[in-house]
């Protein structure tokens, strides 16, 4: 990776919940960002709930290396959360 340069991993996953990335990778534990739960892993990872539960189905996972890559899905965020709904099993964004 160049100097200056980010790079930033976003997935959408339909059966994840935030409770269970959060028990998966241990040292997580529950926050909110944004109003929606979510947890940040030991590797720098944000996943954050679409919906208002952690154990609700329906994350959008950032895969950040560092405090500057994290703000920067930060404000990726209310994008996803604006225009990403769960629909019978899949996550549809518009």
């Amino acid at each position: 990776m160049e100097a200056g340069s980010n790079y930033i991993i976003v997935s959408l996953y339909s059966t994840f919940t935030v409770q269970s990335q959060a028990s998966t990778n241990s040292g997580s534990k529950i926050v909110k960002i944004q109003g929606h739960p979510a947890a940040i892993t030991g590797g720098g990872a944000m996943i954050v709930a679409l919906g208002n539960s952690a154990s609700a189905p329906g994350v959008v996972k950032f895969y950040t290396s560092d405090p500057q890559e994290q703000a920067i899905g930060r404000k990726l965020l209310p994008k996803f959360l604006a225009n990403c709904k769960l629909s019978a099993g899949d996550i549809a964004c518009s």
